[in-house]
């Protein structure tokens, strides 16, 4: 469905809605990161999910960090290392 990349993470949105993200080099095992998901976007050391109910939720750090939701009712958002852009529906 969907992914993204930073220079040492790979993002990516399962067609089962899964997102699942790797960081390092290419042998780095998959870490699951939660179910019910839309879009992700990676930044720095940031994942942001949008999920298919269209709340947001974001996480800083490593990859087993806690998630902190930010909002509801999202079409659609980008992200940087410090910043986050969200359009609402």
């Amino acid at each position: 469905k969907d992914f993204d990349l930073t220079p040492n993470r790979v993002g990516v949105v399962l067609s089962s809605g899964e997102v699942t993200v790797k960081e390092g080099d290419l042998f780095a095992g998959w870490v699951g990161q939660m179910n019910g998901a839309k879009d992700v976007e990676l930044a720095a050391g940031r994942i942001g999910v949008l999920r298919e109910n269209g709340s947001l939720v974001v996480k800083d750090g490593t990859l087993w960090s806690s998630w902190t939701e930010q909002t509801g009712d999202v079409a659609n958002f980008e992200m940087t290392n410090n910043r986050i852009g969200v359009v609402l529906t």
